[in-house]
């Protein structure tokens, strides 16, 4: 389905989380309702590479480590207003999304920043 940005955002990220089904993370602080942010846990990956929030449905978390049960990044798209962006996947309030206009870069929006073109 299409969406048309409604609010510009910009990853303030430089190394997201960017992990493959069955590695390991080191599990740091978890959202939480009173954030805005539902079941979201920060990931660290064990190899210093990257960080970012990840959903807590895709981490089996085992104490202060967890495995990553699908592939997974944490890559977030930088757009602006009136762009359109393709949305695949929907998870705890974020889209992750591919856009045309920026040679088919791909990555996570949330949902509040977009409206869903008929």
């Amino acid at each position: 389905m299409e969406f048309k940005i409604i609010k510009s955002h910009v990853c303030d990220n430089p190394y997201p989380l960017n992990v493959k089904l069955g590695e390991k993370v080191r599990v740091g602080s978890k959202s939480s309702i009173e954030d805005g942010w539902e079941n979201w846990v920060y990931c660290y990956q064990v190899n210093g590479l990257g960080e970012g929030w990840a959903p807590m449905q895709l981490i089996r978390i085992e104490g202060m480590f967890g495995t990553v049960t699908e592939d997974y990044s944490a890559q977030e798209l930088n757009v602006c207003y009136g762009e359109v962006v393709r949305g695949e996947k929907e998870l705890n309030g974020w889209i992750w999304c591919k856009c045309e206009l920026r040679n088919g870069e791909v990555g996570w929006l949330p949902i509040e920043n977009l409206m869903r073109l008929e």
